[in-house]
């Protein structure tokens, strides 16, 4: 039984260093250097886009409509608008008096 347990576990790391051969720590210390390297020059972000949203009304628009989605959940599910009301609240108070005359009005 042992000499079994044995081959499993060798067989279990043999399958492991054959798994991804050549990977050497040099290697991965290099393609960790280029990724460093790209990621330095190409951004992942939409903050240079946030201007020109703005200036399309875009933000207003997707603002309205995660509205009426959760309008939509909310009777769909029955739950009181007046529960959720401090979160309203809170988000008016982060819109601009200009932003919020652009809003369509609540019923």
């Amino acid at each position: 039984m042992k000499f079994i347990s044995a081959l499993a576990g060798a067989a279990l790391l043999a399958q492991q260093s054959s798994a991804h051969p050549g990977d050497s720590p040099e290697e991965h210390a290099r393609e960790i250097a280029q990724r460093r390297d790209y990621l330095s020059t190409h951004k992942r972000s939409l903050a240079h886009c946030a201007d020109t949203l703005k200036a399309r009304g875009n933000d207003l628009a997707m603002a309205h409509r995660r509205s009426l989605e959760v309008k939509k959940m909310r009777t769909k599910r029955a739950i009181d608008e007046s529960k959720s009301r401090s979160t309203i609240e809170l988000e008016a108070r982060q819109l601009t008096k200009s932003d919020r005359e652009e809003l369509p009005s609540r019923p």
